[in-house]
Parts: C-alpha cells; structure tokens; sequence
C-alpha cells in the first residue's frame, strides 16, 4: 500500500470517529436537555384530566359559539391534564413532551416559547379543540338527562 493511500484512509476514519464523536457529544447534551425539560414540566402544578373536566370545558366552549375542529373515533389521551395553579409551560415542551392543559377559571396558564401544547381556558380560542368519543358520550348523555 503506498504512503498516500495508506494517509487517505487514516485519515478518513479519523474523521469518522471525530464526528462520531461530535454526534455522542450532541447526543448527550440533548439528553441532557430532554431530561430538565422532564422534570420542568413534571414540577408543574397540573393533575391528570379525566373525561368529565374536559367535558366541563368542552361544554362551556361550544356554549361560548366554539365548534370542535376534529371528532375522533377513540378515547381521550392521557397527555390532558388540569392546572391547578397558574404556571408556565416551558420552552420545547414538543413532540412526545407535549400536552393539554384545561385551565379552570381564576387560573392562567401561558407559553414560555415554542411548544406543542394546547391550553384550554376561558378566554382563547385553541387552535386544536379535539372531541374524543368518550366526551361526546358524556355530553350526549348530559343532553339527553335534560330532554326528560
């Protein structure tokens, strides 16, 4: 193997494992990043919503003139929650940190930066307001109590 082959290839897997190493860098900090953005949204004052409090809202919105933007076929997602104290949602809480928070009254709830969740409130119109199966049935039979 001559010299300048030899030259190419070493240097070819040097800079192989010099960006391998930057992309573990990267990785790392990241990971970092994800696990405070955790345990920011975890220290905030929410508790898991159930179908009936998003119902409550739901109800109250629809009765405001607001329409739901999507009906699904399956049941509310674990990710809504109910504040319950005013807080702020931290920057980056996107993708799979995402989720709702139904914000009583007296109570408010704001965006730090860029995020993925929802906040339903009584003064903003969301830009997603989901009807889940479950809570149709909820309002459905609420209805139906009243017409007897």
């Amino acid at each position: 193997m001559s010299d300048r082959v030899r030259e190419v290839v070493r240097d070819a897997y040097a800079k192989a494992s010099a960006a391998k190493l930057e992309r573990a860098i990267a990785d790392r900090k990241l990971a970092e990043k994800i696990d405070g953005l955790r345990q920011a949204i975890a220290a905030l004052p929410l508790r898991p919503a159930g179908p009936n409090d998003y119902a409550d809202w739901l109800r109250r919105y629809i009765e405001r003139g607001g329409i739901p933007t999507n009906a699904y076929d399956y049941r509310m997602p674990r990710e809504m929650t109910v504040a319950l104290a005013d807080c702020t949602i931290p920057d980056g809480a996107c993708g799979a940190l995402s989720f709702g928070v139904i914000a009583p009254a007296g109570i408010t709830v704001k965006h730090e930066g860029w995020d993925h969740c929802e906040i339903y409130d009584e003064w903003d119109n969301p830009r997603h307001v989901p009807l889940y199966v479950d809570v149709a049935e909820i309002l459905l039979a609420e209805e139906k109590q009243r017409d007897r």
